[in-house]
This record gives C-alpha cells, sequence and structure tokens, in this order.
C-alpha cells in the first residue's frame, strides 16, 4: 500500500541546497599620476604700440622742418627777408585806424586852442581849456590806450601762442623756437618784442641782418634762439 508524497513545507528551507559561490573581491588599481612638464615660456617680439600689424610707422609733420634722424639738428625752411617784412607791413596796415584817430585828436587840439597874439604878431597866451582841447586830448588817448592794447594781443600774446601775428598768418610764416620747434610762449614773445624794439632803435641793421644770415635771423632772434619760418 503505498502513500501519496507529501507536499513540503513552503515555509521550511532547503537544508540540502548547496550555498553560494562568490567570487574574488575585484582588483582596484592605483591610479598613476605623471608629473607635470612645465616648459619655459616663449615670449615673442615686444608689441609696437601705435601700429597697426604690418603697417608702417607713422609719420609726424612739424611747423615747416622736415623729420630729422635722432641727435641731428632740425633743418627748417627760413622765411625769406622779404616775407618777414611783408607780415610787419600788414601788422602796420592793421593800426592804420588807430593812427587816424590820434592824427585827428592832435588836430582836434589844435585847432579847439584859443590862442591870443600880439599886435606884433606874437604869441600872448594860449588857452587850453576849451571843449575842443579837451576831445582832442580824449582821442589821442584813446588812440595810445587802443594800439598798445592791440600789440601786445597781436605781437606779445597771439604770436607767443601760435607763433604767428595776423600778418604773418596771411603771409603763411611763423615764428618758433629753434631748439623745440615750438611757438614761443608769451613771456619769451614779450622779451623777442622788446629786444627787437631796443636793437631796432639803436641800429637799423639788426631789420636788414637777416639778408646775409644763414637762419635769415634778426639780431633779437639769435639772442633767444628763434627762427622765422615758412608755414608748410
Amino acid at each position: 500500500m503505498s502513500f501519496p508524497e507529501q507536499p513540503s513545507d513552503p515555509q521550511q528551507p532547503n537544508l540540502n541546497k548547496t550555498p553560494p559561490q562568490y567570487g574574488p573581491p575585484p582588483q582596484y588599481e592605483a591610479p598613476q599620476y605623471e608629473a607635470p612638464q612645465y616648459a619655459a615660456p616663449q615670449y615673442g617680439a615686444p608689441p609696437q604700440y601705435g601700429q597697426q600689424h604690418g603697417a608702417p610707422p607713422p609719420q609726424y609733420g612739424a611747423y615747416g622742418y622736415a623729420q630729422q634722424q635722432y641727435g641731428a639738428p632740425p633743418t627748417y625752411d627760413y622765411a625769406s627777408w622779404g616775407a618777414r617784412v611783408g607780415a610787419s607791413l600788414l601788422d602796420g596796415l592793421l593800426t592804420l585806424p588807430i593812427t587816424i584817430l590820434m592824427v585827428a585828436g592832435f588836430f582836434v587840439l589844435f585847432a579847439g586852442a584859443e590862442v591870443t597874439e600880439y599886435s606884433d604878431g606874437s604869441i600872448k597866451e594860449v588857452d587850453l581849456n576849451s571843449g575842443g582841447v579837451t576831445a582832442g586830448v580824449v582821442l589821442i588817448v584813446l588812440s595810445v590806450v587802443g594800439g598798445l592794447a592791440f600789440t601786445i594781443w597781436n605781437v606779445i600774446v597771439r604770436q607767443g601762442r601760435t607763433g604767428q601775428t595776423i600778418g604773418k598768418k596771411w603771409v603763411g610764416i611763423t615764428t618758433i623756437g629753434e631748439r623745440t620747434g615750438q611757438p614761443l610762449g608769451v613771456s619769451t614773445s614779450f622779451l623777442r618784442y622788446l629786444l627787437a624794439s631796443i636793437l631796432t632803435s639803436a641800429c637799423f641793421l639788426n631789420v636788414l641782418w637777416p639778408l646775409w644770415s644763414d637762419k635769415k635771423q634778426c639780431w633779437h632772434d639769435m639772442i633767444i634762439n628763434s627762427v622765422v619760418i615758412r608755414q608748410q
């Protein structure tokens, strides 16, 4: 007589099973680091500031002279004696209204004076208290002040800052320092004007000296190292 097979208990573990086999743990290799290689930096030629790549260096011009090599004295295109005289005449023409005003003042002054004469024609008395005399004096004073103010502005201030009076601008010439190549400045321009007035009053040869001077300079130009050049 046979008995039916008993079902196994699902809760009961199977003790006859073989335990799982695990392989050996994985082997980890330590990372290999290579020492970095440093090379000395290579520097090229220093950049040329203010230039574009492949462009030639800029050429800088100046008042009336060509570009010279370093250490060489500058070469100027000196203004002729005739150009200097022409500029002075033009500056003088600008003061013509002031001169006319002065002449008118003297005319009014003498015309307004009341003169009393003796019968023999000799002068007995001159009355300077009339209105005509006062008007004449006012005109003379205005002309002197106006002429002085214009000369200071044109010859000293304007020429000191720009190198040109109005007459020199019209002619196209410029007064500069021989060493600097720049306008003289107000103080040096005043000294130049003062020296020119003194030397020309003492000897008119000062005005003619540029005719045979290599640099076409007057004496006052030589003293303060100034030259008059043609403007490019």
